[in-house]
């Protein structure tokens, strides 16, 4: 399953690119990253963290997240020191955000606590300022002049916020059962409905950006581990071949349903279903693989680093889309080796310890 995390973080650069050649769009891919997620979560809960500590386990979480999240702050304010020298605006900077924030004490130290914990960042999406740099709740963040989200420094680290709300639960979520998370994925589908279709939540705060609507996400993903855990795991080992299909289906779906624009349409819809269906069988196919997990290890660092990345790739050194993901490739092996690999270590050693 790593290539597809792999080439799941390859459509979300390819939408921030701009370009012509697209994949699934970014808005898809994240909901199958919250899918693979809650896939993972289940898989890691019932199997080497089933006998460890809450504490062990979100103190792991954390390791994985943080420390790479730290190194994409260093290349964005690598960005910004770059447009202040030469004098240029940065994409990523909305001038009188910057000013009116410093005029409130608490907003400020709000804004700083969500930059610094990545907690929080997803609910500016649902704020916004006044003048005089006080926060309030707001229906539309998006549109708002003032808006709160223009404080996230790195603009995609938000989806890290709704994965944080989902570790801080999923040790207790794990050990309910099917019909309980099966009740909470129906209420989460039907506050969804109920919020686009008759309270007129269709602004892309609510569509992809609110945790409430999307556990149901993450919730299907574990399901659908219980699922392959207690049934389709000795289908696999009967044949090869259904598992190959579904794999191949997914992956080519991928290139296909290119170019969709609405949020909400029935090849997102088939798209989402053929992703969920397909996504067991990837498991079970790449499971042993080292070069498939190596594969795999990169969508995180992409994923977070390529917003500067790409900007200071564009401003002195090319726009072709090509060799902009290839320079995201080798700086994501370069990470990985000496950030996320001797973490990991750690990681393990601290999880040996609490067993």
């Amino acid at each position: 399953m790593g290539i597809f995390r792999f080439i799941l973080a390859v459509s979300v650069v390819l939408e921030h690119l701009g370009g012509s050649f697209q994949l699934i769009g970014g808005f898809r891919a994240v909901q199958v990253f919250y899918y693979i997620s809650g896939f993972y979560m289940a898989l890691i809960l019932n199997g080497k963290y089933q006998n460890s500590h809450y504490g062990t386990f979100l103190g792991n979480r954390f390791l994985r997240l943080f420390p790479i999240y730290y190194v994409s702050l260093v290349f964005l304010g690598l960005r910004f020191l770059s447009s202040y020298i030469n004098q240029v605006p940065c994409e990523y900077y909305i001038p009188h955000c910057g000013q009116i924030v410093w005029q409130h004490l608490w907003s400020l130290c709000f804004i700083i606590f969500t930059q610094l914990a990545i907690v929080g960042q997803d609910w500016l999406f649902f704020l916004k300022l006044d003048s005089s740099g006080v926060v309030y709740f707001s229906k539309n963040g998006l549109s708002e002049v003032f808006q709160a989200y223009a404080y996230n420094i790195n603009p995609v680290s938000w989806t890290l916020g709704l994965e944080i709300s989902f570790y801080l639960m999923a040790p207790f979520l794990m050990k309910r059962s099917h019909r309980t998370l099966l009740t909470l994925v129906f209420f989460s589908i039907c506050f969804r409905i109920l919020g686009y279709f008759k309270l007129g939540l269709t602004d892309l705060v609510w569509t992809y950006r609110f945790f409430p609507f999307e556990l149901a996400t993450f919730l299907l993903g574990s399901l659908c581990y219980r699922f392959y855990q207690s049934y389709l795991f000795a289908v696999f080992g009967k044949t090869i071949w259904g598992p190959s299909v579904l794999a191949a289906i997914v992956m080519l779906a991928t290139l296909l349903f290119v170019g969709l624009t609405k949020v909400v349409s029935y090849p997102t819809v088939i798209y989402y279903c053929i992703a969920g269906v397909s996504v067991p069988a990837l498991f079970y196919l790449t499971r042993k693989s080292s070069l498939d997990r190596m594969i795999g290890d990169l969508s995180f660092p992409i994923y977070l680093i390529h917003m500067p990345i790409c900007s200071l790739a564009k401003r002195f050194l090319t726009t072709n889309s090509v060799y902009i993901i290839v320079l995201l490739i080798i700086s994501a092996l370069v990470l990985n080796k000496v950030i996320s690999q001797p973490i990991d270590r750690f990681r393990e050693r601290r999880l040996k310890k609490d067993s």
